[in-house]
């Protein structure tokens, strides 16, 4: 049998590519490699700003969670492959199941290759305790997924 939290981790890409994917002129593209060394979990293209998006999506129950220098290095690496053609925006995006909300981080294109991050989550959102230097909150970027993620639609009966 799986493990739980991959069948989370697995659910929670599929949501983020199906909500995304929502907004016109948006295309996703879901990577399912569990581990590669060059490929972010989902990418996606928003065609009018002719911008791409490389997406590392992380589901927890707990307060703390823990990004992996291999997993920010991963999101770079893509990025940078793209320098020439067009913006490339590695983001990191955050589902917590005691809140039920997305959360997303941006990830500064020089940040070092030598850091692992600790977020800490709470009521009132995510304080980065290590890689608050290049973990950006609040960016234009993330501020426009994280409303379309966490943007709840009203039924009429």
């Amino acid at each position: 049998m799986r493990d739980i939290r991959k069948v989370r981790g697995y659910t929670k890409e599929i949501e983020f590519c199906k909500k995304v994917s929502k907004r016109k002129g948006i295309y996703t593209f879901r990577t399912p490699v569990s581990g590669s060394r060059s490929l972010p979990d989902v990418f996606f293209i928003d065609s009018y700003s002719k911008t791409i998006y490389c997406v590392e999506v992380k589901s927890t129950t707990r307060s703390k969670i823990k990004i992996k220098r291999s997993q920010i290095v991963r999101l770079l690496h893509f990025c940078r492959s793209f320098r020439t053609i067009c913006e490339c925006i590695p983001l990191i995006s955050i589902y917590t199941y005691n809140n039920k909300k997305w959360y997303v981080l941006e990830v500064r294109k020089d940040a070092p290759f030598y850091s692992t991050s600790i977020l800490q989550i709470n009521d009132n959102g995510i304080v980065v305790l290590r890689g608050h230097e290049f973990l950006n909150q609040g960016t234009k970027h993330s501020l426009w997924i994280e409303r379309l993620l966490n943007l709840k639609r009203k039924r009429f009966r």
